[in-house]
């Protein structure tokens, strides 16, 4: 048993040790796995599946990004040798989006699918399923959940402000935060509801709900994209009463009497927050009796108060890294860390902002490439406002 920050990064170490090979195109994420696979043999990444068979032979441990590649029986067939294993940021992960390259302070590596596909089984649902619950995860459980409440932690931890007094929805009238997601997101085309866009979920909402009063939170990477601008806006508010686009998403849920989503992780987040949560799709916090569910939620066997599911989801599944000292940690020394980094008690580690500064440069390289292709601007226009990152 693991009792120690030492032992703790030790055995997630000896839990790294194969040939590793990595079908990632991002290129900041092959800088995150590089530290997240401490301790692996060989580490050796490709942006698609190699055609020559021989690139199989010294692998041990074959790692894709979600269900972004899909591999084929015929490879599994030929290399029955290999170990799958599906890499996915964690519920509470960066301070900032994976859109601009922030570094995962959680990852979740599962080696048999994963979470948010609901059509296949995964390790967080065999957790969820068969994990003997102590008074240890209980305890882990209200921990996770009292510290996430009270510094409203959540999964980008974007630096926005709080909600204004003069965007407050109505009082008088039963208010819902709908929360958008991506619509390229492999958890939508994963999941088993008809519901799969946001469009789709703010007519579900309103035809159940025509008197509410509908905030919609678009996902900040539409938001950063400019997909809300001007007519698209416009175009928004034909669905729902209010958009709520700059405002810190904690206090949003504060401000509503429930929130709805597919399969965003903002409902677990709610759930933490003591919200009622509707879900139109299958997220793996779904169907454990803790959420109202407008799908089937296919191999939930058992239910599970909050502090469980937060023990499971948040302490015992995902991988945490503390990239002050470059050390595996716990959910809650994690969480400390991070926290005291939002709130700028602490600075960044020397070791965070060179891993920090090496992003920033992939990220230029790839405007520059990016500039070339399109002949969007010009080169000097992006170096004059590039980062230093010497």
């Amino acid at each position: 048993m693991v009792t120690t920050a030492s032992d703790l990064h030790a055995s997630t170490m000896a839990s790294n040790h194969g040939r590793w090979l990595c079908i990632v195109a991002r290129r900041w994420k092959r800088v995150v796995l590089q530290e997240f696979l401490r301790g692996a043999t060989s580490l050796r990444f490709c942006t698609r599946l190699p055609r020559n068979a021989s690139a199989y032979r010294q692998v041990d441990h074959l790692l894709v990004w979600g269900r972004q590649t899909t591999i084929p029986a015929e490879l599994l067939a030929a290399h029955p040798h290999l170990k799958i294993v599906t890499a996915e940021d964690g519920f509470i992960s960066s301070r900032g989006l994976g859109l601009t390259g922030s570094f995962y302070y959680s990852l979740l590596l599962d080696r048999l699918g994963v979470h948010y596909d609901a059509q296949a089984p995964s390790q967080l649902q065999q957790l969820l399923n068969q994990h003997p619950l102590t008074t240890a995860d209980e305890q882990l459980g209200q921990e996770l959940v009292a510290f996430i409440r009270e510094h409203r932690l959540n999964k980008c931890n974007l630096s926005q402000p709080a909600l204004d007094a003069t965007a407050l929805p109505p009082r008088h009238r039963t208010t819902i935060l709908a929360v958008g997601q991506v619509e390229s997101d492999q958890a939508l085309r994963k999941s088993l509801s008809p519901v799969r866009s946001n469009k789709a979920l703010l007519q579900a909402i309103r035809e159940q709900h025509p008197e509410a009063w509908i905030v919609y939170r678009p996902h900040p990477n539409d938001v950063r994209k400019g997909y809300l601008r001007g007519n698209r806006a416009y175009l928004w508010h034909q669905h729902c009463d209010q958009l709520a686009c700059d405002s810190d998403i904690s206090h949003w849920m504060d401000a509503v009497d429930a929130v709805h989503v597919i399969s965003s992780t903002a409902g677990l987040e709610a759930l933490i927050r003591a919200k009622p949560v509707h879900t139109y799709g299958t997220p793996a916090y779904a169907g454990w009796g803790l959420t109202n569910d407008w799908a089937e939620q296919p191999g939930r066997d058992r239910q599970l108060n909050l502090d469980q599911l937060a023990a499971i989801m948040l302490g015992r599944y995902p991988r945490y890294f503390n990239w002050s000292n470059g050390q595996f940690c716990d959910a809650l020394s994690c969480l400390r860390h991070l926290q005291a980094i939002n709130s700028q008690t602490i600075q960044e580690s020397f070791y965070s902002r060179r891993l920090a500064n090496k992003q920033r440069r992939i990220r230029l390289v790839r405007r520059l490439k990016m500039a070339a292709v399109r002949q969007v601007a010009p080169f000097g226009h992006w170096l004059e406002r590039a980062p230093q990152v010497g």
